[in-house]
């Protein structure tokens, strides 16, 4: 009788040591993919522009260098994150892309500006489009490519 209940009980470890490995596996992969999702994009628009132009209502206006930078530039970041940086200021935001459209808010305004609906035009070098206060914009860019180093 003694031999039977022994039995049992590593009969049960043995499945419990089998499987418990095997979900750790799978549940750890599970983790480790969610968790790269969010540091490797597709988004096209990612990366630093130099701003050479920026008009709100027709009117050109004067940009300074930024805050961190040393001439007036945008940043389309990971996870939808979006900076101005203008002025000696920096505007941070989030934008939303679909196909050839961008949708960007600022966490505080720039210049009485709170969400800018646009499309982008030629090669990611015009962002054309309305403010909130229904006020056209354009602002023309330059891609940042990075140079290889030899």
């Amino acid at each position: 009788m003694g031999g039977r209940f022994f039995n049992n009980d590593t009969n049960k470890n043995k499945i419990f040591s089998t499987y418990l490995p095997v979900g750790f596996i799978i549940l750890s992969a599970v983790f480790a993919f969610y968790l790269l999702n969010g540091f490797v994009s597709t988004d096209k628009m990612n990366g630093a522009y130099k701003i050479s132009e920026l008009s709100v209502n027709g009117e050109k206006l004067e940009l300074g260098e930024g805050k961190y930078t040393n001439k007036p530039m945008l940043f389309f970041e990971f996870n939808n994150g979006f900076i101005l940086s203008v002025n000696d200021s920096s505007y941070f935001g989030n934008y939303v892309t679909k196909a050839d459209s961008v949708f960007i808010s600022f966490d505080n305004g720039f210049r009485n500006i709170k969400s800018l609906k646009a499309t982008i035009y030629n090669d990611e070098r015009i962002i054309n489009g309305l403010t909130n206060n229904r006020q056209p914009f354009e602002i023309r860019i330059e891609k940042i490519r990075k140079e290889k180093e030899n």
